[in-house]
């Protein structure tokens, strides 16, 4: 039995606080003194076994105990996956293996979503535009020039006027603002360029994130120039996967009506846009007068934020 092993059987086996003066952990722990992996496993045990005792075994209803065993899976997925599998034996072992056997089911198909996951939300958009003049910016980097400037802080006057040609620029703010709200997301900017590793990172993306979010414009319903619509693509994967729909969310530039309007769209892609006309979307307005600038990084950091935390909260509670 390996010393992963040994020390799960423990700490599910006796109080935290009382480790230290089991028998078999003194042992442990001096076969292994100095041992840096030893003492950063056991550290990390530690943390979980205090969670559960704080947090799961306290808990009056069996949900509420399966809901924080999850929350540490979370946790532990982001912070350590190699510690992973042995969190799962030591809920197991401590608590979870009396419950009722859906309730185990549903921690385990969770447990298993959480292994996979890489990114809590996969960012859609596309850097095309309808400019007409090559190395002219493109518009939705001028319609919302004052609010990319106030919020991203790596871009200047002077970059914007060099970066505002080939970047999408508002999908950068959005993904941003989310990095500041905590979240963790895919935000891949080389997605039209024809390099080879293109496609193996957005799929490896599209089958590894929580929310997918697609920041919705006319121009990415255009036929693009002999290249593929990833903006599409994109939306087809997870709506062929048999992707939640509540953890799909559409943001709008502009208003709803300009892509309602779209008869283009309604005709070439029927699904995709029926999808977004039929999501109560977040609409990014154009900011034009004081207080707008505010107005979107306060939708984006408030609402935006939330919804894509209670997708992944409603992950985590049973509903039978």
């Amino acid at each position: 039995m390996s010393y992963k092993d040994k020390l799960v059987d423990i700490y599910a086996s006796h109080p935290w606080k009382k480790v230290g003066q089991v028998s078999a952990y003194t042992i442990l722990a001096k076969q292994f003194d100095g041992n840096g992996a030893f003492h950063h496993f056991r550290d990390v045990i530690e943390r979980c076994k205090i969670w559960i005792e704080e947090n799961v075994l306290t808990q009056t209803s069996e949900k509420n105990q399966v809901y924080q065993a999850l929350k540490l899976i979370r946790w532990v997925s982001e912070r350590d996956p190699d510690v992973l599998k042995n969190c799962i034996k030591l809920l197991e072992e401590t608590c979870l293996n009396g419950l009722p056997s859906e309730l185990q089911i549903f921690f385990k198909s969770r447990c298993s979503l959480f292994e996979k996951i890489d990114h809590d939300y996969f960012l859609s958009f596309t850097q095309r535009s309808r400019s007409k003049t090559k190395g002219q910016p493109n518009r939705v980097n001028m319609r919302y020039k004052t609010f990319i400037l106030s919020t991203l802080i790596t871009i200047d006057f002077e970059n914007f006027k060099l970066y505002s040609v080939t970047r999408n620029l508002l999908a950068e703010t959005i993904h941003y603002l989310l990095r500041e709200e905590g979240l963790k997301g895919f935000y891949f900017p080389d997605r039209e360029s024809d390099t080879e590793d293109v496609d193996p990172k957005l799929d490896d993306a599209l089958n590894s994130h929580l929310v997918f979010i697609q920041l919705v414009q006319n121009v990415m319903f255009d036929e693009p120039d002999k290249k593929k619509n990833y903006c599409y693509l994109e939306y087809h994967h997870v709506e062929s996967s048999g992707f939640d729909k509540s953890r799909i969310k559409f943001v709008i530039e502009g208003s709803r009506e300009k892509v309602a309007a779209n008869d283009k769209a309604t005709l070439d892609f029927p699904v995709w846009h029926k999808a977004i006309m039929g999501q109560d979307a977040v609409i990014l307005e154009y900011p034009e007068k004081e207080g707008d600038v505010e107005n979107i990084q306060a939708l984006i950091e408030t609402h935006l934020s939330s919804l894509i935390r209670k997708c992944i909260d409603g992950l985590m509670m049973y509903a039978p």
